[in-house]
C-alpha cells in the first residue's frame, strides 16, 4: 500500500536533469513521512497485537493493588470488594472507620470517573486507534507520575500514607485503574481485563479447551488468561516483596516503568490495515 502511495506522490513531481535532490524531491519526500506518520497514528491496533502490552499493565496493577492494600486497607482496582465495604457500611452492618470509608468512596468513585472519561472518548477517536490508545497509556502513566511524588518523602506530608490528605493517592491510582480497564475492555481481548480476576478464574479453569496441547489454536484464549493470572499473582507478590523491603513510592516508581513499557509496545504493535474502531 505505502509502495502503491509513494508511486502516486512522486508521478506528478517534475523531474531535474541536475543531480542531487531538487526542491521538488525534498517537498515529496516531507509529503510521503508525514503521509506515513498520519497513517502510522491512525492505525487500527490489532487485538492480537496487544496482548503484550496489556500483559505488562496486568502486571503493573498487580504491583499497585499490592502496596495499596497494604497501605490503604482498600483497593485501587478491585472495585468489586470496595462497593461490598460501602454496602455494609451503609446499612451498618459492619463498623467501619470514617478514614476508611473516605477511602474506599474515593477510589470507587475515582475508578468509575476514570473508566467513563477514557471509555466515552475511546469511543469518539477510535478504541482500537493507535494514537488513542498511547495517549490514554500515557496520561495513565502521568496519574503514576504524580502519585510517586506524592508518595515520596519529597511529596507534600499531607498526601503520605496516614496523613491527612493521603486519600489523593488513592485517587490516582483509581483514576489510572479504571482508564486502563476501560481500555483493556474496548481493545476486544476480553480475556485481559487487566484489574478484574474473578471472572478470568472462572473463565480459566472452565474452559472447554483446558487440557489441550499449549499450540493448539483452539486454546489461545486459555493461554491468555494463563498469562494474566500470572502476570497479575507475580505482580501482587513482587509488590508485597518490595513493599516490605522498600517504600511505596519506589513500587509506584516501577510501575510507571512498566507501563512505559506498555506504551512503547502500543506504539510498534501491528496494525490490521483499517482505521478507526
Amino acid at each position: 500500500m505505502l509502495e502503491r502511495r509513494r508511486d502516486h506522490i512522486f508521478r506528478y513531481i517534475p523531474k531535474t536533469e541536475t543531480e542531487g535532490e531538487s526542491e521538488f524531491d525534498v517537498e515529496a519526500q516531507a509529503v510521503e513521512v508525514a503521509r506515513t506518520w498520519h497513517m502510522w497514528a491512525n492505525e487500527s491496533v490489532k487485538t492480537s497485537a496487544l496482548v503484550p502490552a496489556l500483559l505488562m499493565q496486568a502486571l503493573a496493577t498487580g504491583l499497585l493493588d499490592a502496596t495499596t492494600y497494604t497501605d490503604f486497607k482498600t483497593f485501587a482496582s478491585n472495585q468489586t470488594g470496595n462497593a461490598i465495604i460501602l454496602t455494609v457500611a451503609a446499612v451498618g452492618t459492619v463498623s467501619q472507620s470514617t478514614t476508611l470509608l473516605v477511602r474506599t468512596a474515593v477510589s470507587f468513585g475515582s475508578f468509575l470517573l476514570g473508566a467513563f472519561v477514557f471509555g466515552q472518548i475511546g469511543f469518539i477517536v477510535g478504541v482500537r486507534r493507535r494514537t488513542w490508545l498511547m495517549i490514554s497509556t500515557a496520561v495513565q502513566t502521568l496519574f503514576l507520575v504524580v502519585a510517586s511524588i506524592l508518595l515520596s518523602p519529597h511529596g507534600p506530608a499531607a498526601t503520605h500514607v496516614g496523613a491527612r490528605h493521603d486519600w489523593a493517592i488513592l485517587s490516582l491510582f483509581a483514576l489510572m485503574s479504571g482508564g486502563q480497564v476501560a481500555m483493556a475492555r474496548q481493545s476486544s481481548c476480553q480475556e485481559l481485563p487487566t484489574a478484574p480476576m474473578t471472572s478470568t478464574f472462572v473463565d480459566f479453569v472452565a474452559d472447554h479447551y483446558l487440557f489441550s496441547s499449549w499450540s493448539d489454536p483452539k486454546a489461545v484464549s486459555r493461554n491468555r488468561r494463563f498469562y494474566y493470572v500470572i502476570m497479575m499473582i507475580g505482580g501482587s507478590f513482587i509488590g508485597a516483596v518490595m513493599h516490605r523491603y522498600s517504600a511505596s513510592w519506589i513500587v509506584a516508581v516501577i510501575a510507571v516503568g512498566i507501563k512505559l513499557v506498555a506504551l512503547a509496545m502500543v506504539a510498534l504493535a501491528k496494525p490490521d490495515g483499517c482505521y478507526g474502531n
